[in-house]
């Protein structure tokens, strides 16, 4: 339900108390629960230091033996390291926690097929592409086989497919995962949720990167108002989308109308991230470029209107000397053609 701040309190006091009885599976019940809310928060940093409690008691619990509680914390420090950027750790974590369901449950559990989705990301923040698709390919079918091909869990592994595909410069493979994950996501949710907006944004950035700009348009343009309506014009996935827009109106030399989405960005990611943000510096160049883009496209439309009167006056200057030369007649040597280049 979002509240966050109630739950916090209410585990730390079944931590404190189960601590006072000496009882150990109800600390770690509790320790694990603070680092979700962290996690929740997006505190990575808080959550990594919780899950890590967690393990270290979890490992005492368990003597060092299979449980799925053990793996599951094992999963839960991956995630975290993941938040904190230390990718190695998240790896060999994921793994640890992967290989132990693995032994527990077999390898076409779904649990197995959410793991090998983490590890795909794992690999895929480390620039390790061809890993990470190795995973993501095995996450969609396990995952598919658990819950049928139109989860919302199948659109997830698609949605990451379509990302992966994208880097790797094979953009129709891109384009068709991010349209199935789309279709999933819309007869799921309906056409108004956060992954659709995702979906859309996604397939927008990739539409414009292959110069559709009246499709990337039209797809980045639902994706603002999705995201507008779910998280506020200020937040930064809204911003984020209105960058987005920002490059495929400049592209269509629609510059006035690019200023603006650029300017609104930059606008939502200083107030949210702060002035010295990449984002919030991408913007702000992008916006102030716009000033000199204005000025190129007038000079080179008054440059293309002086270049039109200037053929039309070429064009008016010949007709008047072959009128002169019919009018002059063929004899006498006067009135020859001339050659006007």
């Amino acid at each position: 339900l979002g509240r966050y701040e109630e739950a916090m309190a209410m585990l730390k006091e079944v931590h404190a108390v189960a601590t006072e009885v000496d009882g150990k599976f109800l600390s770690l019940q509790a320790i694990s629960g603070i680092g979700n809310v962290h996690e929740a928060l997006g505190k990575g940093p808080e959550a990594l230091e919780a899950y890590e409690e967690a393990l270290s008691l979890a490992q005492e619990i368990f003597e060092g033996g299979d449980h799925e509680v053990l793996a599951k914390i094992y999963w839960n420090v991956g995630q975290a390291c993941s938040m904190c950027e230390q990718h190695v750790k998240a790896m060999e974590m994921t793994h640890k926690a992967l290989e132990m369901f693995r032994r527990l449950v077999g390898d076409d559990h779904e649990y197995v097929g959410q793991l090998h989705l983490v590890l795909g990301n794992v690999y895929d923040g480390m620039g390790n592409l061809r890993d990470a698709l190795v995973h993501y390919l095995r996450a969609q079918d396990i995952i598919t086989r658990a819950n049928g091909p139109e989860h919302e869990k199948v659109a997830t592994t698609l949605n990451n497919l379509g990302n992966t595909y994208s880097q790797m410069n094979r953009p129709e493979e891109a384009i068709t995962h991010y349209e199935r994950a789309l279709k999933i996501r819309v007869k799921v949710f309906g056409p108004h949720h956060r992954d659709v907006g995702t979906s859309k944004n996604n397939l927008g950035v990739l539409l414009y990167e292959q110069n559709r700009q009246n499709e990337a348009l039209a797809m980045l343009t639902d994706a603002l108002e999705i995201r507008d309506q779910v998280f506020g014009e200020g937040h930064p996935m809204s911003a984020e989308t209105r960058l987005n827009l920002g490059c495929v109106l400049e592209a269509m030399t629609k510059i006035q109308d690019a200023k603006r989405m650029y300017t609104e960005a930059a606008t939502s990611f200083r107030s949210a991230l702060g002035p010295d943000h990449p984002n919030t510096r991408k913007a702000e160049r992008a916006a102030a470029s716009m000033d000199s883009a204005e000025k190129l496209k007038g000079e080179s439309e008054r440059a293309l209107s002086n270049l039109r009167r200037m053929n039309e006056s070429q064009g008016e200057l010949v007709s008047e000397l072959l009128q002169a030369q019919r009018e002059g007649g063929g004899g006498g040597g006067g009135g020859g053609f001339i050659d006007y280049l």
